[in-house]
Parts: C-alpha cells; structure tokens; sequence
C-alpha cells in the first residue's frame, strides 16, 4: 500500500504517514509510543486523558441534576455565599 493510499484511508497527512511509518520501521510497536494513536505525544495523551476525565465529571454532574439531587463540584462555593451573609449583617448594623 502506498503512503498515499494509508493517508487517505487513515484520514492523516501523507507526512504523518511517513513519520509513524519511520517510526515503527526504527523501533517497532515501542517507537510509535505508550499505546493509543500512533504518534501520540505523551503531552497529548494527557490532555485527552483530562479530557475524559472531565466528560465523565459533567456526566455525574447531568445524572444528579435529572435525579433532583444538589449538584457538588470540587471548585470551593462562590465567594458570594459566604460574603451575603456579612452584607446583610452589616446592612442591619448600619442603615443607610
């Protein structure tokens, strides 16, 4: 098959083509990375890794929505809540 060929049915550029066929020529299934798409950097293989880590987080997040139940996050509540209640004292202290 040629490097044309493999790019258009693996929807890649002919030049990424050629770099995993380079790869995989000098180091075997090793040198085309830890797994996963062939060529993946270790940098993006993080990021999608958070990626998914984070879809599955907004799936929980819609689920306890649907079920009524109060939705948590790991993100600390919103300065707002902690500050009204000082406001209002202070309002109540102090009348305009």
């Amino acid at each position: 098959m040629s490097v044309a060929e493999a790019a258009r049915r693996g929807k890649a550029s002919e030049q990424s083509i050629s770099t995993w066929k380079r790869q995989f020529l000098e180091g075997g299934k090793a040198g085309l990375g830890e797994g996963g798409k062939p060529g993946v950097n270790p940098r993006e293989r993080a990021m999608l890794d958070e990626i998914e880590e984070l879809k599955a987080a907004h799936r929980r997040w819609q689920q306890r929505e649907r079920q009524g139940r109060p939705v948590k996050g790991p993100w600390p509540s919103p300065a707002r809540d902690r500050v009204e209640p000082a406001a209002i004292a202070d309002a109540d202290r102090f009348p305009a």
